[in-house]
């Protein structure tokens, strides 16, 4: 064999030699690891994993109590009580633990947060709120820190907070947040609209759409502005712009729009408007205020005879419910037929009282009323209208 081969393989074999000398030492070093810790532990871990709390924390106790650097355990033993409602007991574990764990930063900041959780869970929130701010200047859990902040300042409606915790110490180039922080600016725009301070709603406004253009929220808030400062034609379009990119807000803007119409004294304008959107979006709720119509200008005849040959493809809780209203207006009923018809009616009623129009695409909460903030899982804009026998 050539000499040069010799020199490059020698120090080949070399290396390789010691990569596995070193990767059996690493084995050793693991499998050690693992030995040292106490079956109690796994037997703690069995024990969440099979959502069995009161065990797990017994088997826990029992680490903590045989292990004197047992921080990590502790953590988790204060987590588990908290979780069960021990909020005095995870509060002094968790403060216990401050003292022990100054020397290791990252686990002292762990501790902080844990503690912090526990102030926020007991309802103390502005000690919750000084503790996630002093684990953002230490640099320490900050972006879990920031969401708990934010939590805080959304049950406190404190919305001007909430926004500087984005605008300091939050990144807000991903969608989750630019929609939190739209809303944001909608809530404020919402108070000022209460209050009829009309163009600093607007400013607020435009600020949700610079956040999150895709906010359909703000569009229809400033619809309600123009219309309150009698511009109708421009809250209208604002409106119909909600449909047009998004069918399920028909709904909520629908009557906003009937409204409009009426304003500008264009009821043929309304009913061409209302069956376009029959047409292209199958709407119940149009259907209902275009039957409404009807009834107003040509009679319970023409408006039960447009309703019924719609629900004949279109079947609808709410419409059948209001074609039995007009069915017991008739006088060509008996009293026997009418009061059939009207329990038919309550029974439908108790039907739609009973049923959810809307859901959330995050958690899956459903409710009879729409949200733009999920009451169960706090997303924002995940409520969606369903598309049922409901309308």
């Amino acid at each position: 064999m050539d000499t040069w081969w010799l020199i490059i393989l020698l120090p080949l074999s070399a290396l390789s030699g010691w990569l596995v000398a070193q990767y059996s030492h690493r084995e050793k070093v693991a499998k050690t690891s693992v030995k040292k810790l106490p079956s109690a532990y796994f037997r703690g871990l069995n024990y969440l994993l099979n959502e069995q709390s009161d065990d797990a924390i017994d088997a826990l106790k029992s680490v903590v109590a045989n292990q004197s650097d047992s921080a990590e355990v502790q953590l988790s033993l204060g987590n588990l009580y908290r979780r069960r409602g021990e909020i005095e007991k995870a509060t002094q574990l968790h403060e216990n633990l401050l003292t022990v764990t100054k020397s290791d930063e990252s686990l002292h900041a762990l501790a902080l947060y844990e503690l912090a959780q526990d102030y926020q869970k007991a309802g103390v929130l502005d000690r919750a709120e000084n503790l996630y701010l002093e684990l953002i200047d230490s640099g320490f859990q900050t972006n879990a820190a920031c969401m708990q902040l934010l939590q805080i300042y959304e049950q406190e409606k404190d919305w001007n907070h909430a926004i500087s915790v984005i605008d300091n110490y939050m990144a807000d180039n991903t969608e989750p947040t630019r929609v939190r922080k739209s809303h944001y600016f909608c809530e404020l725009a919402e108070l000022s609209i209460a209050d009829g301070s009309f163009n600093e709603a607007k400013k607020f406004l435009q600020q949700a759409s610079l956040s999150d253009s895709t906010n359909f929220r703000a569009i229809i808030q400033t619809g309600r502005i123009e219309a309150a400062l009698g511009h109708h034609k421009q809250a209208m379009n604002l409106w119909k712009q909600v449909i047009e990119k998004d069918s399920l807000y028909v709904r909520e803007v629908i009557e906003h729009i009937a409204n409009a119409y009426r304003a500008l004294n264009d009821e043929k304008g309304l009913n061409r408007y209302l069956s376009s959107v029959i047409d292209q979006h199958k709407s119940a709720k149009a259907m209902l205020l275009l039957t409404e119509n009807i009834l107003k200008s040509a009679g319970n005849q023409k408006a039960e005879e447009k309703l019924e040959g719609w629900l004949r493809n279109n079947p609808s809780i709410p419409g059948l419910i209001k074609l039995l209203e007009i069915k017991l207006n008739s006088q060509s009923l008996s009293t026997k037929q009418k009061r059939d018809l009207n329990l038919l009616s309550r029974l439908l009623e108790n039907v739609m009282r009973s049923r959810f129009a809307y859901q959330c695409r995050q958690c899956g909460f459903s409710g009879r009323h729409f949200y733009w903030h999920c009451p169960s899982c706090r997303s924002w804009n995940s409520i969606t209208a369903q598309r049922t026998v409901l309308g």
